[in-house]
């Protein structure tokens, strides 16, 4: 995710669970709409989209700075029965690091500032993900949000230091409550020891495992708590990312297995 004009990727979901999919839209002037796809869209040729609901990201505070959205994500948050449908929650990352959930009916259910003291002032995404799904991190929970991006500084010279925000760029994450948007766990780039800037960047096509491993040693350490990526040498390798371009960045829920070592 890169310049000030761009809008995200919209998404497709069927946030109604009335068997129709919709397409979410964020506009540059701060507008949430949910767009009905026509029987000749859904059947791959061009046709009008009809807006069923929008909503605004500046309605409760009037305010436009801070509030264009970087990120679109749907989803359950509890799991289906049978085969029923579940309504879908929708949550807006803006660029000011806030969080707006909203219902199937665009109806405000939460917003939640994940970085409060971090001016956006000087500062642009680069890359910008969310997802929501009904597995809980709490037992009190209401399925999770995460919320995952990066920013990098502008400069007068920004249009031809593209690469150098590649480099310099590192992931921060929050894991939400989806019921009331509560902070469960969060990795901020300041928490991580040894971090490289030589590291291949996370929109290459792979990432170059060894040099990790080498970088990882050299620097030597890891944040409290994390596991060496070694032991799921293989589980990561299938969950790499093929990504493009930063506008193709998305979180997805993945199994990790422990590598078996021959012995």
């Amino acid at each position: 995710y890169h310049g000030a004009a761009e809008s995200p990727a919209p998404v497709l979901a069927d946030i109604d669970a009335d068997g129709r999919t919709e397409l979410l839209v964020c506009t540059p002037d701060g507008r949430l709409l949910v767009l009905m796809l026509s029987a000749s869209a859904q059947r791959g040729r061009w046709g009008e989209l009809r807006v069923l609901r929008e909503t605004s990201l500046r309605a409760h505070l009037g305010l436009a700075n801070g509030r264009r959205a970087v990120a679109i994500g749907a989803g359950p948050l509890r799991t289906a029965e049978g085969n029923t449908a579940v309504e879908q929650v929708v949550v807006v990352l803006t660029e000011d690091w806030t969080a707006h959930a909203f219902d199937h009916e665009l109806r405000p259910l939460w917003v939640q500032p994940l970085a409060p003291s971090v001016s956006t002032r000087g500062f642009a995404f680069h890359e910008a993900s969310v997802l929501v799904a009904p597995q809980p991190l709490y037992v009190s929970d209401s399925g999770v949000v995460v919320v995952g991006g990066c920013v990098h500084g502008i400069t007068s010279t920004e249009q031809a230091s593209a690469g150098a925000a590649h480099a310099s760029c590192a992931m921060s994450y929050y894991a939400l409550d989806g019921g009331s948007g509560r902070v469960r766990w969060h990795h901020q780039p300041a928490e991580a020891q040894g971090f490289s800037e030589e590291s291949t960047p996370q929109v290459d096509y792979r990432l170059d495992l060894r040099a990790l491993e080498a970088a990882e040693e050299a620097q030597g350490g890891r944040a409290a708590g994390e596991q060496p990526w070694r032991a799921f040498k293989e589980s990561l390798w299938e969950q790499l990312p093929v990504s493009p371009h930063a506008l193709a960045s998305s979180l997805s829920l993945a199994f990790f297995r422990r590598r078996r070592r021959v012995s």
